[in-house]
């Protein structure tokens, strides 16, 4: 499954990737993905930015299952990797356009220009527009597109034992975030009652949403099912809608061919810059509101050294990695009890070691092993505090200690892979094969652990009877963490 919203996120820039039941639905940068994503052979490390314009595709390629040695930490669920189209020697170029319902309209141009015998460019660009299908009743289009995409690369082949490949692309969107509505509103959850309830409770006008389990009060400041839209389409949200996202990348990739032994090098870099809201109560009401500001730059860079033994029936690759990132999520979240502020920054930094060889026993049978050695350090600096609220939190309580949170980890993921060919286009196999997903951090936390006791008393004498009526139902609306 590949989505591009998470579900309590508001981007719709959001790589949400399963295979097999594996994945990750959330775009917070202190947890790592389950399923990996590369483009040309670089790691995309966040969900955030994940969902870009990729121009001029050449293959993708979809592994199933851990991936921890070839494609290392983050791929327990599998991996899916981009090839892109490299430039040629031939000059030519297309345009193509489309358009469809709700106003879409998409254009592409990509050219191939060849300069000299021995470099060769191209360039793409596109822009992708449509209007949103759910409707806010403000005349908001949620769920539209507005992006723009640039893609160059420059291939340089001085011999025929070397060449340098260069890629940069940048990516623009400008959009109202993702088409969520409202289907159903729970005032009472596994941990209590929901910010809905508080909501009509106590924010409410005493004795306006009364009683407190009646869904099919339409009092206007009752959280009840008459923000649930009728149609499916419309959305009574009142947060302002945002979803922007600045989005560039490069890389270089390095080849030597010296007889039966090649020498590689992968360069990265890429930087994404992402502004989001979501009003999640999907209603008029000041119920749950976030607004999230987003920034992470990455860097790797890979050595491989492949090669041929024994007439052949020996092929192997051995190689190192790096990987460095720094990022940052900061969310302002108004619930109905309080205003507080949520993130942090986060350092992570990875190096392995890995090898893999196939060898063929005899024409049909072979036998491929791995192992990847890696070292993950994880750091997460909270700054979390609250701005106001009506629970008894003075302003600026810190919701975590603001000191570094470090994780360290090291993991030896081994493969070994038994594959015979009946014919041509026929193959059985049989994998046994490790992968880890790295460690991460809790950044969405609230209330304070030190004033948990108090506030789950106090918020229970407020509530009075709606912690003893009434059944637990599946909400959109989130629950009090901890109460």
């Amino acid at each position: 499954m590949f989505d591009r919203a998470a579900p309590i996120g508001g981007s719709g820039s959001t790589a949400v990737i399963y295979i097999r039941g594996l994945g990750q639905d959330s775009g917070l940068p202190t947890i790592d993905q389950a399923v990996g994503l590369y483009v040309d052979g670089v790691y995309m490390a966040r969900a955030v930015g994940s969902v870009v314009d990729l121009v001029d595709i050449e293959r993708v390629e979809v592994l199933r299952g851990p991936q921890g040695t070839l494609f290392g930490r983050n791929t327990i669920g599998g991996a899916i990797s981009i090839t892109t189209q490299r430039p040629d020697q031939d000059f030519h170029g297309y345009v193509s356009g489309s358009i469809g319902d709700d106003e879409r309209r998409d254009l592409r141009l990509s050219l191939n220009l060849p300069i000299t015998p021995e470099l060769a460019t191209s360039i793409t660009v596109s822009s992708n527009q449509r209007d949103g299908y759910v409707i806010r009743a403000d005349g908001t289009d949620m769920g539209n597109t507005d992006a723009t995409a640039a893609r160059m690369a420059a291939l340089w082949t001085p011999t025929n034992d070397f060449d340098l490949y260069f890629a940069a692309d940048y990516s623009r969107r400008r959009e109202n975030g993702a088409p969520f509505v409202l289907n159903e509103v729970t005032l009472l959850g596994t941990n209590g009652p929901t910010f809905g309830a508080y909501h009509n409770a106590v924010v409410a006008p005493i004795g306006a949403c009364a009683p407190p389990i009646d869904l099919t009060l339409t009092y206007p400041n009752c959280y009840s099912n008459q923000w649930i839209s009728a149609s499916g389409t419309t959305d009574f949200g009142t947060l302002p809608a945002r979803d922007d996202l600045d989005l560039w990348g490069a890389s270089l990739s390095a080849e030597w061919r010296l007889g039966d032994i090649t020498l590689r090098s992968i360069t990265s870099y890429r930087d994404t810059q992402s502004a989001f809201n979501l009003d999640q109560d999907h209603s008029p009401l000041t119920v749950a509101h976030v607004v999230s500001d987003f920034e992470h730059n990455q860097f790797t860079q890979e050595l491989q050294l492949l090669g041929e033994a024994l007439d052949g029936r020996l092929s192997y690759i051995v190689g190192a990695y790096y990987f460095q990132e720094e990022g940052a999520l900061f969310e302002r979240v108004t619930f109905a009890p309080v205003d507080f502020v949520s993130g942090g920054d986060v350092d992570n930094d990875s190096l392995a070691l890995f090898t893999q060889a196939t060898f063929d026993i005899t024409d049909r049978l072979s036998l491929t092993a791995g192992l990847r050695y890696t070292e993950d350090t994880k750091r997460f600096t909270p700054d979390t505090y609250v701005v106001s609220s009506g629970i008894g939190l003075p302003p600026g309580t810190p919701i975590l200690p603001s000191d570094e949170a470090v994780v360290e980890v090291e993991e030896v993921t081994p493969m070994v892979n038994f594959a015979y060919d009946w014919l041509q286009d026929f193959m059985t196999y049989i994998t046994y094969s490790e992968g880890f997903r790295g460690g991460g951090f809790t950044q969405r936390v609230f209330p304070p652990r030190s004033h948990r006791a108090e506030l789950r008393a106090g918020i229970r004498r407020s509530l009075g009877s709606w912690l003893q009526v009434g059944h637990s139902r599946q909400s959109f609306a989130p629950q009090c963490v901890g109460v």
